[in-house]
């Protein structure tokens, strides 16, 4: 499942595929996310954002997230 996730600032909301839910020792709901990047979020093509694709790009890297941190579910 391809989600939306919460932004720190004003900036779009994140995207990423779910990859696994578990539990915290706390039994606080986790989830395994993998990240879609978009162009400006890679640091090399900040500056040249506008003339990369408007699509994402699925990385390689995984990191954990507590689960309320999801706004929706992404439909492509």
């Amino acid at each position: 499942m391809t989600i939306c996730l919460q932004a720190e600032d004003d900036s779009p909301g994140y995207i990423a595929r779910i990859v696994e839910f578990f539990e915290t020792a706390d039994q606080e709901p986790y989830f395994k996310a993998q990240w879609f990047y978009r162009a400006e979020d890679i640091v090399i093509y900040k500056e040249n954002a506008h003339f990369i694709d408007k699509g994402r790009v699925l990385s390689g890297i995984q990191d954990d997230n507590p689960l309320k941190c999801i706004v929706s579910k992404v439909i492509w």
